[in-house]
């Protein structure tokens, strides 16, 4: 079965492409490719992405200069319905199903912040439409941490997919010169990413901040509707909370040295990357978009 895109080699460099000729999600009218069921064709064009037209001996089709996560081939399609205990689940939902963001939340808690400050971002939390794979609070405060993990499992414990976690920070012993001018709850979270982070994606925030209902959600139409790529999602304000990749986290160090988000921003400037950094206010402005023209059509 396979799922990983082709690659080409252009000017010495290696492009990612995605051939369509073998994806169960092309649609042809005799030998000739004229769309995708996703979608995906016109809208990798509106992002800017060259889509190419190619053949071989069998077919005319299209190919991707870019990895498209919905390919599926004709194997995978046969394994879905041989399985599936639920036949009204499109191979279109099945699959927006299976690449839809995996994203965890860290919480930074110090001694500025209440435990009605905690709980009130926890909520916000547990209220998504779109659950996360894990919570955790990087507590680098004077409270206990039994404290803290009581009012996770209030709102999580019936959740079994969610795991929850208070990892307990003490920068005194992390404390080196080139950390002292990054703030403790920042210091905090990188702390506690190194031993509960999971592959996919994260957010960030400072306890006392709440995330809005469809926060995931709408990152994920962002991100897998919209076919945007994101290094980096800021707040409105740019200050107290942020979502990124977890590979990127790791390959920067976090906030070692400087605060992340710094690091990335220059890196979109150094790279030329300003389109794959946004703030939440267009990605939710994207996803209304979207939503206002489901219910007009």
């Amino acid at each position: 079965m396979t799922f990983l895109p082709s690659k080409k080699e252009a000017t010495g460099d290696e492009i990612v492409t995605t051939s369509c000729c073998d994806c169960v999600f092309a649609e042809y009218v005799g030998e000739s490719q004229t769309d995708c069921s996703m979608g995906r064709l016109d809208k990798f064009r509106k992002n800017g992405t060259t889509v190419l037209e190619a053949y071989n001996d069998n077919k005319e089709f299209y190919v991707v200069e870019r990895f498209c996560s919905a390919f599926r081939d004709s194997e995978w399609k046969d394994i879905l319905f041989y399985y599936s205990n639920d036949l009204s689940e499109t191979p279109e939902d099945r699959v927006r199903r299976e690449i839809k963001i995996r994203c965890g939340f860290f919480i930074g808690f110090d001694d500025t912040c209440s435990m009605d400050d905690l709980e009130k971002t926890i909520a916000s939390i547990s209220k998504q439409d779109l659950l996360p794979l894990y919570v955790t609070v990087a507590n680098c405060s004077d409270t206990n941490n039994l404290l803290i993990m009581g009012i996770l499992r209030s709102y999580f414990e019936d959740e079994r997919e969610i795991v929850y976690t208070c990892s307990y920070v003490d920068l005194d012993e992390l404390s080196t010169r080139e950390q002292t001018e990054i703030p403790k709850i920042w210091r905090a979270i990188d702390s506690a990413f190194d031993t509960t982070a999971k592959n996919g994606y994260y957010a960030a925030t400072k306890a006392g901040n709440e995330f809005s209902k469809d926060y995931l959600t709408s990152i994920n139409h962002y991100i897998n509707e919209d076919l945007r790529q994101v290094i980096l999602i800021k707040s409105d304000d740019n200050t107290e909370e942020y979502f990124m990749q977890c590979s990127l986290h790791k390959l920067m160090y976090g906030s070692n040295g400087k605060f992340i988000i710094n690091k990335v921003m220059e890196l979109s400037e150094e790279q030329d990357l300003y389109h794959m950094v946004t703030d939440i206010k267009n990605v939710k402005e994207s996803y209304e978009s979207t939503k206002g023209n489901d219910s007009n059509s």
